[in-house]
């Protein structure tokens, strides 16, 4: 790094790279420099750019890495969009290290880009009348996303190359979040390319500011990524084959399963004996597995219901279940008609090993006939509503991360 002295304001400036340097504008004048011969260090004033409008977050001479590559701060720019809404966005040139090429770190509200320069090879031709609707880059499709003017409003620091800063830039813009190319036509047969892709703030923090702040995000930036990787067709084709594996995986275990009626108690329920417990015999679960409690009632027009809680006689946790029996029938209209279910059950799920009885509380019609009731309950019991659930779960995951990134799309082409 050499230093010189500002021909305008005397302030003692730094520069890089005193070879490459072709304009410098001076951080304290905002002079533009012009390098007048071959000689390093010999500058003359060509105009002056505005003060800077924004604080400059990272100092020139900054150094830091990116991505595990080295960096440093040479240039700092504030450029503009021509237009009615003006919009401006502050861009870093950052040498890199290793081999000393100039690559760009642009932030706009909160949301950060870094690009390096690309060759053309024919990629993009004259300014065109009307844009590609997209470009392949390495593989890589990407959208037309915008095209404006900007010029450059204010600048600190060193240009490697000659620049009109009263000249506005026809600019292009293509992204594939989280890449993006810009194209920039600085004349009719200059075209620069810049490709490159969303950083994290966090990475500008640490890599840069050893952990200081940065402005949080506002808004949806061109390349900024969704929140999570998330292809729909990819994701529900994946739903579908864990489905199916599970239901699978599901059905040759219950082959497999021996199923044990390990509780069976008989109800008279009449007015004496309804909202009364009864107790059942102990037993033991030796494995973790699900049980299936079932209530059968000889119900008539009428009705048998019971709460029948599983208590675990180690700890005295318990799980109910609610099950009820009934059935009704008759003539009308013409037609006759039946509705309820004399048979009903409930699954209790993942039941640990331990030893058991069940608490059945029956119910009934007040006044009602008596009812004969059985509740059974069978351990081992297979089901395929786990599996069902499974999927339906991943589904709707599915469905409200492809809604969420809708939004996010829509968000950012507004």
């Amino acid at each position: 790094m050499n230093t010189f002295k500002c021909p305008t304001c005397s302030t003692i400036l730094s520069v890089f790279d005193p070879v490459r340097t072709e304009v410098f504008v001076c951080h304290h004048c905002y002079s533009i420099l012009h390098k007048e011969s071959s000689a390093p260090l010999a500058f003359r004033v060509t105009g002056k750019l505005r003060e800077a409008k924004y604080h400059q977050l990272i100092p020139l001479g900054a150094t830091g890495i990116i991505n595990g590559i080295a960096y440093t701060v040479i240039t700092y720019a504030e450029r503009v969009e021509v237009g009615a809404d003006k919009y401006c966005w502050v861009e870093y040139t950052l040498r890199r290290n290793e081999d000393n090429v100039n690559v760009f770190l642009s932030t706009f509200n909160g949301h950060w880009l870094l690009l390096s320069p690309m060759e053309n090879d024919g990629l993009v031709c004259a300014p065109p009348q009307k844009y590609a609707p997209t470009i392949d880059v390495d593989g890589v499709t990407l959208k037309h996303f915008h095209n404006y003017h900007a010029f450059y409003r204010a600048v600190r620091g060193e240009f490697h190359f000659d620049i009109n800063f009263s000249r506005n830039i026809e600019c292009f813009e293509y992204i594939a979040p989280p890449k993006l190319l810009a194209v920039e036509y600085t004349s009719k047969t200059e075209i620069d390319l810049f490709f490159g892709e969303y950083i994290r703030p966090k990475q500008v923090s640490k890599g840069l500011l050893n952990g200081g702040r940065v402005p949080r995000r506002t808004g949806v930036a061109a390349a900024q990524p969704f929140y999570v990787n998330f292809d729909w067709f990819r994701g529900l084709a994946g739903v579908m084959i864990f489905g199916v594996l599970a239901f699978v995986i599901q059905y040759y275990y219950n082959l497999n399963a021996s199923q044990k009626v390990v509780s069976y108690m008989q109800l008279n329920v009449d007015d004496t004996t309804m909202n009364r417990p009864r107790v059942s015999e102990s037993f033991v679960v030796y494995k973790m597995s699900n049980m299936e409690v079932t209530i059968s009632g000889d119900v008539d027009n009428n009705w048998c219901a019971t709460d029948i809680d599983l208590v675990n006689e180690k700890d005295g946790k318990e799980q109910t279940v609610a099950l009820e029996s009934s059935y009704y029938h008759g003539y009308s209209d013409g037609e006759s008609w039946a509705e309820g279910d004399k048979v009903a059950s409930a699954f209790v799920c993942s039941i640990p090993p331990g030893t058991y009885h069940l608490v059945v509380t029956p119910y009934k019609e007040n006044y009602g006939s008596p009812v004969s009731a059985t509740v059974t309950a069978t351990w081992n019991t297979y089901t395929l509503w786990n599996p069902f659930f499974l999927t339906l779960i991943m589904l709707v995951i599915c469905i409200l991360v492809q809604i969420g990134n809708y939004f996010f799309e829509k968000k950012r082409w507004e």
